[in-house]
């Protein structure tokens, strides 16, 4: 993605996330996460990305602690990183709570 297209998703209170379980599951997934969130997160400074699991299966669910951990090793240190797991997804939540359905 362009440096100027994700600043303008951001100004438009857009989000992203960032999925941890296919990187555990898959070598390829997890260069490319690295890769991905590096840049990403240089260009957004951390603002409005969240983690998540994205567990299909129970044992690859984590803590909130340890996706805050994952966090750091990304480059989202201190509150950053625990906001990408607590106040972030909360926010990204209340948005599309607010949006019209779709045919509305």
């Amino acid at each position: 993605m362009r440096r100027k297209d994700i600043l303008s998703f951001l100004s438009r209170g857009g989000f992203f996330e960032l999925e941890l379980a296919p990187a555990i599951r898959d070598a390829g997934r997890r260069r490319a996460l690295l890769t991905n969130a590096e840049q990403l997160l240089h260009v957004t400074r951390g603002r409005n990305v969240l983690l998540s699991s994205a567990a299909l299966d129970p044992l690859e669910m984590r803590s909130p602690h340890d996706m805050a951990n994952f966090a750091a090793v990304l480059g989202l240190r201190g509150a950053l990183g625990r906001q990408s797991v607590s106040e972030v997804p909360f926010r990204a939540l209340q948005r599309g709570a607010l949006r019209r359905p779709l045919g509305a």
